[in-house]
């Protein structure tokens, strides 16, 4: 399997969009699967949802109209524009799109007081198990999760990849994998034991789907 990894901290422009669509359609080969993973809540979430990057920071430099200034709403129609164009690029070159919904976010691990962190015993000891119900995260999520579904439903080359499906076996989600696996490298990225064991599996089924 060709593996090809771009990674953006933040969208704060046009210029980031154009950069990830060029590189995506100048590496993309027939029957290949485009992932697209990334910090929903922070980008296009509401201030109730998220711990940082609050709206009256946010600032995209649009370069081709007026700048979406302490919007992300409208920031997400023009990220959700812009994506299904890139899929309909994608699609006519035989890509798949694949969107990896939005992931739980740990305010608590900022300051590494999650358990499972850091396996030094003097960082331990002020350390907690970090959980959250799984039907509140999908509140939370509900109205990111249905937009996203709508791009889907517009594009017959994008498909979502559930998450919280993956990540949340039980009726909460946790820091840590009940075998004491950290599933998160810290407060927003998915740790490579969640990647390798819980997300790819599924992204494999889709690309063995894909190839029926």
């Amino acid at each position: 399997m060709r593996r090809y990894h771009m990674q953006k901290e933040d969208l704060r422009s046009s210029r980031d969009m154009i950069d990830m669509e060029e590189y995506l359609l100048l590496n993309a080969k027939k029957g290949d699967i485009a992932i697209i993973a990334m910090r929903f809540p922070y980008h296009f979430g509401e201030d109730s949802i998220m711990y940082e990057y609050k709206q009256e920071q946010f600032r995209y430099i649009n370069g081709i109209s007026n700048d979406i200034e302490g919007n992300k709403q409208a920031f997400f129609e023009h990220w959700a524009d812009n994506t299904l164009r890139l899929s309909r690029k994608l699609s006519a070159l035989g890509v798949k799109l694949v969107i990896v919904s939005p992931t739980p976010e740990w305010q608590a691990a900022v300051n590494r007081e999650c358990k499972g962190q850091n396996t030094q015993w003097f960082n331990r000891l002020g350390q907690k198990e970090c959980i959250e119900s799984k039907s509140l995260l999908l509140q939370k999520f509900k109205e990111l999760n249905a937009r996203l579904n709508q791009l889907a439903a517009n594009s017959s080359s994008i498909s979502i990849l559930n998450s919280l499906d993956l990540l949340c076996k039980q009726d909460y989600c946790s820091f840590r994998h009940p075998n004491g696996q950290s599933l998160y490298g810290d407060d927003d990225h998915l740790s490579d034991y969640a990647i390798t064991e819980l997300i790819a599996p599924k992204i494999v089924t889709i690309i063995d789907s894909r190839s029926d």
